[in-house]
């Protein structure tokens, strides 16, 4: 299976699974999908390095409170996830791959975006990359073929399902971006 595929796997896999998590219920992957241990290396370390890349920017650029705490948290927890990730793939003698084309595109995004543009625009990628994390995580659990990974990918999926959830609550504290700019997402 190629990454573009995979790719697509998992955005579409994260639509079903978020719709599945803001309601409580759990949705399982199709149990035909399965995907490379290092496809999932791949992909997970690209969202955790977006994750810390994005969340040091909303550092530098927002001023809401809520946004900025939310930032502090997804550092300190992709910091975390992309050491256990870097431990499982040392132990097979390969290094973590660096943030993906897909995932910079978006950083590059958030660049020149500033306040309520900004925190906007931040709120709605990280709910983006977190639909995506869920799923190759929870898609990786079910039917991934390195089992130290499979371990990782269900021991990390509640955790991203914490975080959409706290995605959720913290979105009622960050005002919409004015309705004059373009630069922004709408939710």
């Amino acid at each position: 299976m190629t990454l573009s595929q995979l790719h697509t796997i998992a955005l579409v896999g994260a639509a079903v699974g978020v719709a599945a998590c803001s309601s409580s219920a759990r949705t399982a992957p199709p149990a035909d999908v399965s995907f490379a241990g290092p496809q999932f290396v791949q992909l997970a370390s690209a969202i955790d390095q977006f994750e810390i890349k994005s969340g040091r920017l909303a550092l530098e650029r927002s001023q809401n409170p809520t946004v900025r705490s939310y930032a502090e948290q997804m550092i300190r927890d992709h910091t975390a996830s992309s050491s256990e990730l870097k431990s499982v793939a040392a132990a097979e003698g390969k290094a973590l791959p660096g943030m993906d084309p897909a995932h910079a595109q978006m950083l590059q995004q958030l660049q020149p975006l500033r306040g309520p543009q900004f925190d906007s625009a931040y709120m709605q990628m990280q709910l983006q990359a977190h639909r995506e994390a869920f799923a190759i995580r929870q898609t990786y659990a079910k039917a991934g073929d390195d089992p130290q990974l499979r371990q990782l990918a269900m021991q990390s999926t509640p955790l991203v399902e914490k975080h959409l959830a706290e995605l959720q609550t913290a979105w009622t504290n960050v005002p919409a971006a004015p309705a004059a700019s373009s630069a922004a997402p709408t939710r």
